[in-house]
């Protein structure tokens, strides 16, 4: 059975068994609705099977199976692969260094400030899947706020204006 990392099922998933044994040396199939699969009338031999869907991070198991005919039950717990929201903040012609970026999904925020090198830009690794609120805030400009739903494994860039006040 192949789920994620709450447990849940994961359909969809491609199971593939690698091994020497094998005359096609690969045989894959996709777990059905309950995230179950079957790889049928596989030799004795030792195997890499690994599952794998977009958005997951890979998983891979040895396995050896001493005769044939032989069952075990390889169940895979796939992790969300993590995201990037990156870009770069401007008064609408010039990139602003110092400017404090937050990203808060509700319960943790994390805060950086844009950079002067390259100027304006500023960067989130390891963002976990989910609704986020990223605020923009420096003295002398508006404060802009916007949600963002992110991917997992996706490489989100969000350019923001800043508007000066007074």
């Amino acid at each position: 059975v192949a789920r994620d990392s709450s447990g849940a099922v994961l359909p969809g998933v491609t199971v593939e068994a690698a091994s020497p044994a094998l005359i096609e040396k690969v045989r894959s199939v996709v777990t059905d609705g309950g995230g179950q699969y079957k790889i049928i009338d596989l030799r004795p031999g030792t195997y890499t099977v690994t599952f794998s869907l977009p958005g997951y991070l890979d998983e891979t198991h040895i396995v050896r199976f001493l005769a044939p005919g032989a069952q075990t039950g390889i169940d895979a717990t796939m992790r969300a692969a993590q995201a990037t929201v990156s870009g770069s903040v401007t008064d609408g012609v010039n990139a602003l260094a110092g400017v404090s970026v937050e990203i808060s999904d509700g319960r943790t925020a994390r805060t950086t400030a844009t950079a002067s090198s390259p100027l304006g830009s500023y960067s989130f690794a390891d963002v976990e899947p989910g609704t986020y609120t990223l605020s923009y805030q420096l003295p002398g400009f508006g404060t802009q706020v916007i949600i963002v739903p992110v991917g997992a494994g996706e490489a989100l860039a969000r350019d923001i204006v800043l508007t000066r006040t007074g």
